[in-house]
């Protein structure tokens, strides 16, 4: 499980997942103002975004799920799901059809260097969503489960010694010949 941290208690201030703020990562091509994967942070904010925003509207929920924000928001985009442009300019709508089913709302910050998606909300939604499809959200790739040859493999190369080189013997008085 990883550890959630935050920066501080400004509403610019940032929720950190294992001492990193990204939170997951927006796909490259799917908007011509994004070229490049782009990452997604969540931020402590206010009561009209971030975690505050999160707890002020969609507490009952949250108290449900018996899981703080972060870890809320981090298992979400842990998950594939469809991305919608949202009708309110500049914020994406990612539906997440998981148990349980929610919606994450992100806004793009690219007047903030660097450039990221900023967690406006994540609350229950079943159903459709509105507003124009535009792609998938991938999710975040999970940690590759190594079994049977390739663990062996991994293991031996953990505990493996040092080898010593053959072109390269030491002589009586502890200096090296090549």
């Amino acid at each position: 499980m990883p550890i959630f941290t935050q920066t501080g208690h400004s509403q610019d201030d940032k929720w950190l997942v294992d001492g990193s703020p990204v939170f997951g990562t927006f796909p490259s091509g799917l908007l011509s103002n994004v070229p490049d994967a782009t990452p997604i942070w969540l931020k402590v904010g206010t009561a009209a975004y971030g975690t505050v925003h999160i707890l002020k509207r969609h507490g009952v929920w949250v108290a449900k799920q018996k899981k703080p924000v972060a870890q809320l928001v981090w298992e979400k985009l842990g998950q594939p799901g469809k991305i919608h442009l949202s009708e309110e300019k500049g914020k994406l709508k990612i539906n997440l059809h998981v148990t349980p089913s929610a919606l994450l709302i992100l806004q793009l910050q690219d007047k903030e260097q660097p450039v990221h998606f900023s967690v406006t909300s994540l609350y229950y939604k079943e159903g459709t969503v509105d507003g124009d499809p535009l792609g998938k959200y991938p999710g975040r790739p999970s940690p590759r489960l190594l079994v049977g040859a390739a663990f062996l493999a991994a293991q031996a190369m953990k505990v493996m010694p040092p080898t010593i080189s053959a072109a390269a013997t030491p002589s009586e008085d502890g200096i090296t010949e090549v």
